[in-house]
């Protein structure tokens, strides 16, 4: 059996900040910046193509997952004060 290759994002618009947080880092969670919209192909479980379009929360979570499967996690790309606060969090001694 032959796999197609699996396409990710078709299409991102609009930007909206929003808290995020990931059940891979229990305890914490950040603002992040989303497109407010996605559309994402891949195929399912028969290896048959498959469409999925969001927008607002789900279109977060299609980013959040379809990261997952790059190998990313959210705090990847956080960047100035929220990045540093999160990695205090994470970095700080159990208590």
């Amino acid at each position: 059996m032959s796999v197609r290759p699996l396409r990710l994002f078709v299409e991102l618009s609009g930007a909206v900040d929003g808290p995020e947080a990931c059940l891979s880092i229990p305890g914490i969670s950040a603002i992040r910046s989303r497109a407010d919209h996605a559309v994402v192909s891949g195929v399912d479980l028969r290896q048959e193509p498959i469409v999925v379009t969001g927008t607002g929360e789900l279109a977060r979570c299609l980013q959040h997952e379809t990261d997952h499967l790059r190998g990313k996690l959210y705090i990847d790309d956080l960047t100035g004060p929220e990045r540093r606060r999160v990695m205090r969090h994470l970095t700080a001694p159990a208590r």
